[in-house]
């Protein structure tokens, strides 16, 4: 992986996060996969749903 790649993800992986913490896991699932890929956007939907998700 390049540098520059490893930045771009990094950056997308931060933005998400944040969306994360807002409670905004939609919005956060959709900028994963645009940006940063089918695993990505599986990885925001998990977290959203362990860290909501009534069960705990």
């Amino acid at each position: 992986m390049t540098a520059a790649t490893k930045a771009r993800l990094t950056n997308v992986a931060q933005r998400v996060d944040s969306l994360i913490d807002q409670h905004q896991c939609a919005d956060a699932a959709t900028l994963a996969k645009n940006e940063g890929g089918a695993v990505m956007a599986d990885m925001a939907t998990k977290i959203c749903t362990l860290r909501y998700s009534d069960a705990k």
